[in-house]
């Protein structure tokens, strides 16, 4: 007969199947072994994986593997992780599992894959960690009848190192250099043992009148959480099966408690009548709550997240539920939504570079601040010969500008140039749309200009110069693209203000919509724009993106907006920062964020030339803008170009068509839109 696999319960939002590996030998068996498996991502879920199913095979003598059963789990958000398997060893000696893991998409199809083969510990409880890595997507194999497997040897399956890179690996694991599960059988804890007290799952290996499966082999699954014991019962003789009212042990099973009694009273599962059902748990059974959080929030999986790691997404405080802050503020060291620190580019355009020392700069930004109402100290953000621009900041976390949008969480993600949202808005929240040159006297990595500060910004003198930024770069360029004279040479000069006075955590919104990325290697003309789409869609699959994507290339027939609805949801970029604030923005190339982020979240590229082929989104090329459409390597014909890491320019001319290269230059990459 086969096996009856019974409807999933969810509770906490964690899962937890329990699959129980036996032979079928007469009369009960009492085991207090197995494996607690628990499977984590760093994939984005739901995005990019949003189903995991788990598969447990058995070796027998002859050296076949055995079904024992398989489940599947909906990812809904990052709190339905990890997801919980428990394997409890029974009496046969062939107790070596198999545990296939196999990640899916939104389209549903298989991302990762991992496999592990262990013998299960007949006299402790194991821990397992599987991890799906990033670096491990596009190692799975689908056979001829639809079978998931590894894309390694035999024996092998992909596994990722240190730094995130995936290769083969043994899949053989030894038992005895796994750790004991922590649980200790008490307040909804899986546990070793279970006595069917407090809520406990008991760990006994089913009997013999189980459904055969072959040779005499058993098996008895059932899907619970731990901490839905029966009520009542030692325990000790429990089986796998469901039982609703509590015994001596003989009836106690794992089912989930439905009348309360001492098996249900005092836990932290799911029974109806006793016990604290209805308390947020953590992915390890304990209740989240003020007496376990209390310099914390509890988000949606029960887990307690501690002050340190809140963030203007997640926030709280005393075991409260985690919540958002309103725009403009951030999260406080204390779990409390405050105020954010403001940061705007000076409205007024200074003829040099003499701002009388730092203390003259400085002044001069807390003037406009003063002048808009602002509030708080303000200083400029300006390297001297002696001190680097970001190390002013002191003790100061979070930015937003002053339409509340997050500009950069810590001074060391300024330092870096990995700008959320663009700083291109003065004091009063209007953009820059003239004289975009911000003096800084730093570089693109935050770090002193040297001979670049006009004398720590006393000087208009010709022969000195100045380090700048602009205010429409989304990335590095922000601090430090310019070299500018002292004295202006007829550009009028700007200075970043920022405040120092909260440190909050700060982080945009995550914006819904279609993705939209940077290819993270450079694309050289040819095979047409079949090949250009190709290396999206190549990019998008390493990268566990979901969807079909097309590149934002125009052709001599075509522009490259007609290749996207434009009515659609808008483009995010794969961080969740929104690129563009509606979708017919496309039309225009009015870009809220720049296309600067890799399907893998990597956002170095906003110095690169990306392809375009033609001087706007809405109008084709010519076989002379388009590198003859895309099939051509040679120095002519040309195409056109834009620079990656810009929102626009304040200085009229287009971004789209920015500049003209050859065909033949090799280290321009391509924007990939999701259709």
């Amino acid at each position: 007969m086969g096996v009856a696999l019974k409807p999933s319960a969810l509770w906490g939002l964690v899962a937890s199947v329990v699959f129980a590996l036996a032979s079928g030998c007469s009369g009960q068996v009492k085991q207090a072994g197995g494996l607690d498996v628990f499977v984590r991502t760093d994939l984005v879920v739901p995005t990019q994986l949003n189903e995991i199913e788990v598969a447990v095979h058995q070796e027998t003598g002859s050296g076949d593997w055995l079904s024992r059963g398989e489940q599947s789990f909906t990812l809904t958000n990052a709190g339905t992780l990890p997801v919980e398997v428990t394997i409890a060893a029974g009496s046969s000696p062939d107790q070596t599992a198999r545990i296939d893991v196999t990640g899916y998409d939104p389209n549903g199809k298989p991302r990762v894959f991992g496999e592990t083969v262990v013998t299960l510990p007949s006299d402790r409880v194991a821990e397992l960690d599987v991890f799906l890595s990033k670096g491990c997507i596009g190692y799975v194999a689908v056979t001829n009848d639809g079978g998931i497997s590894s894309d390694c040897p035999s024996g092998m399956a992909c596994k990722a190192d240190s730094s995130g890179a995936g290769s083969c690996a043994d899949t053989l694991v030894n038992e005895a250099q796994l750790p004991t599960y922590a649980g200790n059988g008490g307040n909804g804890d899986a546990g070793v043992a279970g006595n069917g007290e407090n809520g406990d799952a008991s760990w006994s290996a089913p009997d013999a009148t189980a459904d055969t499966i072959v040779d005499g082999a058993s098996v008895e699954l059932d899907v619970t959480h731990p901490g839905t014991a029966t009520e009542g019962g030692t325990g000790s003789e429990g089986g796998l099966a469901s039982a609703t009212e509590g015994g001596t042990g003989s009836e106690g099973g794992l089912a989930s408690a439905t009348e309360g009694g001492t098996g249900s009273e005092g836990g932290t599962g799911s029974a109806k009548d006793g016990g604290g059902g209805s308390d947020a748990q953590s992915d390890r059974g304990e209740p989240c709550d003020l007496a376990t959080c209390p310099n914390g929030c509890c988000n949606a999986a029960g887990a307690c997240i501690p002050f340190a790691s809140e963030t203007s997404n997640s926030c709280g405080t005393n075991g409260a539920a985690c919540s958002a802050c309103a725009l403009g503020t951030g999260c406080g060291a204390t779990g409390v939504c405050a105020k954010a620190n403001i940061a705007f580019v000076s409205s007024t355009a200074y003829a040099n570079a003499a701002f009388g020392g730092l203390a003259g700069a400085d002044a001069a930004c807390q003037t406009l601040a003063k002048r808009a109402n602002l509030g708080g100290t303000f200083i400029a953000y300006l390297s001297t010969s002696t001190a680097a621009a970001p190390t002013r900041l002191g003790s100061a976390r979070g930015w937003v500008r002053t339409d509340g949008q997050a500009v950069a969480d810590t001074p060391q993600q300024l330092a870096a140039g990995s700008l959320f949202y663009p700083l291109l808005l003065d004091e009063s929240g209007q953009p820059v749309v003239t004289n975009p040159f911000v003096v800084t006297g730093t570089t693109s990595t935050g770090a002193i200009s040297t001979g670049n500060t006009c004398v720590d910004w006393t000087s208009s003198n010709t022969n000195d110069d100045a380090a700048g930024g602009d205010p429409y770069a989304g990335y590095s360029g922000f601090q430090g693209y310019y070299t500018l004279d002292c004295a202006g040479n007829g550009d009028l000069l700007r200075l970043y203000c920022l405040q120092t006075a909260e440190n909050v955590a700060v982080s945009p919104p995550p914006a819904q919509g279609r993705l939209a990325f940077i290819t993270p290697a450079p694309w050289v003309p040819s095979g047409g724009i079949s090949a250009a789409d190709a290396q999206c869609r190549s990019d998008a699959e390493q990268g566990g993106l979901p969807g079909t994507y097309l590149a934002l290339l125009s052709t001599s027939t075509a522009s490259a907006a007609s290749r996207f609805n434009m009515t659609g949801t808008p483009w995010v970029r794969p961080d969740g920062v929104r690129v563009f604030a509606h979708a017919a923005d496309l039309a225009t190339f009015t870009l809220a964020a720049p296309i600067t982020v890799a399907p893998n979240g990597t956002a170095d590229f906003g110095n690169y030339y990306t392809w375009t082929g033609s001087a706007s989104p809405t109008s084709a090329g010519t076989t002379a803008t388009t590198c003859n459409n895309w099939t051509s390597i040679a120095a002519t014909p040309l195409a056109t170009v834009t620079t990656a890491g810009f929102t626009g320019t304040a200085d009229g001319l287009p971004l789209w068509g920015l500049d003209t290269i050859g065909c033949d230059f090799t280290s321009s990459l391509l924007f990939c839109l999701q259709e």
